[in-house]
């Protein structure tokens, strides 16, 4: 096929959309164009935000950037990184980390609608499968080569996972479910997941892992549908979502903290948990009368992913 000059560049803000990109990439061609990625956070400086404007932006053919927050969470960036875009001709596709598109980044984008609207669909269903076809998409789009891409295909809103090699466990043992959010099942970032679930085995209860984009969606009595189809009866709830409050059980519901600092970050701050993370996974969860536990999980230290140029950040359960 030959790799055509130029780089596809990807910034976002979720390290589970980074799993799923280095994932991707693996199942590519050899010759495919070269593909960079990074985190916001590698971004946070202005130095590195200018630096990466001057050095990284001339040598790409497109720059992809979703931010969930949108525009005014990252408004610095978008500004510094349309400007770059701008004034060497590279196409900057800007999207939300939500399911529509958001009329302020699409103004700044220079992409099509029907590009912008095809693209943002590979994320809202996710997936390594997705993600590949994502890649294939923007070298034939932006590259002019011709791997041959599909469509996004959709991929389920909530479900069960079940982990392998769990203890055994008697039939008639309390049901504890575990809620977690999709992006961790797609993106295969379940290690915390897994633990937790083999701990409450080896405690003797049974483990049920259920997974979904949200509690948004409900039935006519206001119960979330991730909860009346696969947790209705659970004797004690486990959560790690951090919005919404999951109604419609009638048992304890334990708010687990997924951390989003390291445990080298976590053991030398004096307040322990970042703002962010006492906000998301303290005080909301209060609000809704979810009771607090402790952190369970943190960002590891990160392994290198050449290919991509990047860390790859997983959840890694407190011994």
């Amino acid at each position: 096929m030959g790799c055509q000059q130029g780089e596809i560049l990807f910034i976002t803000a979720a390290d589970t959309e980074i799993l799923s990109l280095s994932q991707a990439r693996g199942r590519l061609p050899q010759d495919f164009p070269r593909v960079r990625a990074a985190h916001i956070r590698r971004l946070s400086q202005p130095e590195d935000l200018d630096r990466y404007a001057r050095e990284v932006v001339p040598t790409a053919r497109v720059l992809l950037v979703r931010i969930l927050g949108g525009f005014a969470y990252f408004q610095d960036g978008f500004e510094i990184l349309s400007k770059a875009c701008r004034d060497h001709d590279v196409p900057l596709i800007a999207l939300p980390g939500s399911r529509e598109l958001d009329p302020e980044l699409t103004a700044i984008s220079t992409a099509p609608i029907s590009t912008l609207t095809g693209v943002l669909e590979y994320f809202v269903y996710g997936g390594v499968s997705n993600f590949e076809h994502l890649l294939r998409h923007l070298s034939d789009r932006f590259l002019l080569t011709g791997y041959g891409y599909d469509p996004a295909q959709p991929t389920p809103d909530r479900g069960v996972y079940e982990p392998t090699d769990l203890p055994p466990v008697r039939a008639e043992a309390p049901l504890v479910g575990i809620l977690f959010y999709r992006a961790h099942w797609l993106s295969g970032n379940l290690l915390a997941v897994d633990a937790l679930a083999r701990e409450i085995q080896h405690l003797g209860g049974r483990a049920r892992p259920v997974f979904c984009e949200s509690l948004k969606e409900r039935d006519e009595n206001g119960v979330p549908l991730v909860i009346r189809d696969h947790l209705p009866d659970a004797d004690v709830l486990i959560s790690t979502l951090a919005f919404g409050a999951p109604h419609g059980l009638d048992c304890p519901v334990i708010q687990a903290i997924f951390s989003g600092s390291s445990l080298e970050e976590w053991g030398a701050s004096e307040t322990g948990l970042s703002p962010q993370d006492v906000a998301m996974h303290v005080a909301l969860p209060e609000f809704d009368g979810r009771i607090i536990s402790v952190p369970m999980t943190f960002k590891g230290d990160g392994e290198r992913d050449d290919a991509l140029g990047v860390e790859l950040r997983r959840n890694v359960p407190l011994d």
